[in-house]
Protein backbone atom coordinates (compact mmCIF):
# COMPACT_ATOMS: atom_id res chain seq x y z
CA UNK A 1 0.00 0.00 0.00
CA UNK A 2 1.18 3.71 -1.12
CA UNK A 3 -1.37 5.69 -0.31
CA UNK A 4 -0.43 8.98 1.48
CA UNK A 5 2.86 9.16 3.73
CA UNK A 6 3.74 5.80 2.78
CA UNK A 7 4.42 6.24 -0.75
CA UNK A 8 7.70 8.66 -0.08
CA UNK A 9 9.14 5.67 1.90
CA UNK A 10 8.22 2.79 -0.68
CA UNK A 11 9.69 4.95 -3.75
CA UNK A 12 12.88 4.78 -1.56
CA UNK A 13 12.51 1.61 -1.11
CA UNK A 14 11.84 0.64 -4.92
CA UNK A 15 14.51 2.50 -5.86
CA UNK A 16 17.28 0.60 -3.66
CA UNK A 17 15.90 -2.59 -5.21
CA UNK A 18 15.99 -1.44 -8.66
CA UNK A 19 19.93 -0.74 -7.69
CA UNK A 20 19.86 -4.33 -6.36
CA UNK A 21 17.98 -5.81 -9.04
CA UNK A 22 15.49 -7.44 -6.50
CA UNK A 23 12.42 -5.11 -7.54
CA UNK A 24 9.67 -7.82 -8.74
CA UNK A 25 8.61 -9.30 -5.20
CA UNK A 26 8.55 -5.67 -4.02
CA UNK A 27 6.67 -4.07 -6.84
CA UNK A 28 3.85 -6.66 -5.96
CA UNK A 29 4.05 -5.54 -2.44
CA UNK A 30 3.90 -2.27 -2.93
CA UNK A 31 1.54 -1.50 -5.31
CA UNK A 32 -1.61 -3.56 -4.31
CA UNK A 33 -3.73 -1.03 -2.86
CA UNK A 34 -3.69 1.49 -5.30
CA UNK A 35 -1.26 0.51 -8.18
CA UNK A 36 1.23 2.44 -7.97
CA UNK A 37 -0.12 6.16 -8.34
CA UNK A 38 0.78 7.54 -5.07
CA UNK A 39 4.11 6.26 -5.68
CA UNK A 40 4.53 7.48 -9.22
CA UNK A 41 4.35 10.69 -7.81
CA UNK A 42 6.80 10.11 -4.86
CA UNK A 43 9.54 8.60 -7.11
CA UNK A 44 9.11 11.49 -9.44
CA UNK A 45 9.69 13.86 -6.75
CA UNK A 46 12.94 11.82 -5.19
CA UNK A 47 14.25 11.94 -8.97
CA UNK A 48 13.74 15.53 -9.07
CA UNK A 49 15.12 15.92 -5.82
CA UNK A 50 18.52 14.22 -6.55
CA UNK A 51 18.52 16.00 -9.82
CA UNK A 52 18.87 19.33 -8.40
CA UNK A 53 21.39 17.93 -5.92
CA UNK A 54 23.45 16.25 -8.96
CA UNK A 55 22.97 20.03 -10.60
CA UNK A 56 24.40 21.64 -7.62
CA UNK A 57 27.18 19.40 -6.77
CA UNK A 58 28.19 19.47 -10.29
CA UNK A 59 27.70 22.85 -11.32
CA UNK A 60 26.12 21.37 -14.80
CA UNK A 61 22.58 20.45 -15.04
CA UNK A 62 21.26 17.27 -14.92
CA UNK A 63 19.88 16.31 -18.30
CA UNK A 64 17.23 13.79 -19.09
CA UNK A 65 17.34 12.35 -22.41
CA UNK A 66 14.00 12.32 -24.18
CA UNK A 67 14.63 8.61 -24.96
CA UNK A 68 13.84 8.21 -21.26
CA UNK A 69 10.52 8.53 -21.82
CA UNK A 70 9.88 6.11 -24.83
CA UNK A 71 10.73 3.52 -22.45
CA UNK A 72 7.16 3.90 -21.01
CA UNK A 73 5.02 2.51 -23.72
CA UNK A 74 1.60 3.84 -22.53
CA UNK A 75 1.28 7.74 -23.22
CA UNK A 76 -0.72 8.60 -20.40
CA UNK A 77 1.17 6.42 -18.03
CA UNK A 78 4.63 8.58 -19.93
CA UNK A 79 2.83 12.02 -19.13
CA UNK A 80 2.03 11.35 -16.00
CA UNK A 81 5.28 10.52 -15.42
CA UNK A 82 7.16 13.55 -16.70
CA UNK A 83 4.75 15.79 -15.00
CA UNK A 84 5.82 13.66 -11.44
CA UNK A 85 9.52 14.48 -12.38
CA UNK A 86 9.05 17.80 -13.69
CA UNK A 87 7.05 19.00 -10.25
CA UNK A 88 3.72 19.55 -12.05
CA UNK A 89 0.31 17.87 -11.03
CA UNK A 90 0.11 14.97 -12.69
CA UNK A 91 -3.45 14.53 -12.65
CA UNK A 92 -5.58 12.00 -12.69
CA UNK A 93 -4.34 8.30 -13.78
CA UNK A 94 -6.85 5.88 -15.03
CA UNK A 95 -5.03 3.56 -16.62
CA UNK A 96 -4.07 0.46 -14.08
CA UNK A 97 -1.89 -1.55 -16.37
CA UNK A 98 0.93 -3.07 -14.10
CA UNK A 99 3.19 -3.52 -16.58
CA UNK A 100 3.18 0.53 -18.02
CA UNK A 101 3.06 1.83 -14.20
CA UNK A 102 5.97 -0.36 -13.21
CA UNK A 103 7.77 0.47 -16.64
CA UNK A 104 7.48 3.97 -15.20
CA UNK A 105 8.72 3.29 -11.85
CA UNK A 106 11.44 1.47 -12.89
CA UNK A 107 12.12 4.81 -15.27
CA UNK A 108 12.01 7.40 -12.45
CA UNK A 109 13.82 4.94 -10.12
CA UNK A 110 17.08 4.63 -12.71
CA UNK A 111 16.67 8.66 -12.89
CA UNK A 112 17.32 8.91 -9.12
CA UNK A 113 20.19 6.25 -8.99
CA UNK A 114 21.42 8.42 -12.37
CA UNK A 115 21.33 11.32 -10.27
CA UNK A 116 22.50 10.25 -7.40
CA UNK A 117 25.68 9.12 -9.11
CA UNK A 118 26.26 11.94 -10.43
CA UNK A 119 26.10 13.80 -7.26
CA UNK A 120 28.15 11.13 -6.11
CA UNK A 121 26.07 10.29 -3.27
CA UNK A 122 26.70 6.98 -2.19
CA UNK A 123 23.87 4.13 -1.96
CA UNK A 124 24.48 3.72 1.12
CA UNK A 125 22.47 7.29 1.52
CA UNK A 126 19.59 5.29 0.36
CA UNK A 127 19.60 2.77 2.22
CA UNK A 128 20.08 4.76 5.63
CA UNK A 129 17.30 6.42 4.45
CA UNK A 130 15.10 3.33 3.80
CA UNK A 131 16.44 1.90 7.08
CA UNK A 132 18.57 -1.29 5.30
CA UNK A 133 21.85 -0.71 6.84
CA UNK A 134 23.49 -4.14 5.23
CA UNK A 135 24.28 -5.35 2.09
CA UNK A 136 21.59 -7.39 0.42
CA UNK A 137 21.99 -9.77 -2.87
CA UNK A 138 25.78 -7.99 -3.51
CA UNK A 139 24.69 -4.91 -3.60
CA UNK A 140 27.19 -2.11 -3.34
CA UNK A 141 25.40 -0.80 0.24
CA UNK A 142 27.01 -0.95 3.13
CA UNK A 143 26.43 0.80 6.77
CA UNK A 144 26.14 4.44 7.11
CA UNK A 145 29.59 5.34 9.40
CA UNK A 146 28.74 6.25 12.79
CA UNK A 147 28.87 9.43 13.20
CA UNK A 148 29.95 9.75 16.88
CA UNK A 149 32.90 7.20 15.98
CA UNK A 150 36.28 8.32 16.42
CA UNK A 151 37.85 9.29 13.10
CA UNK A 152 41.70 8.07 12.00
CA UNK A 153 43.93 10.60 11.60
Amino acid sequence: MTTGWEAPRAGYLFTLAVASGEEDDLWTAITSADGGHDLLIALGAQARLMARTATTATGKPFVVPASVWECIACPDVRSFAVAAYAGEEPGELSVSCTRCLREAAEVLARLQLAAMDAARVPLAWLAGVCGQLTSAGGSPVTPLPDPGAAVAP
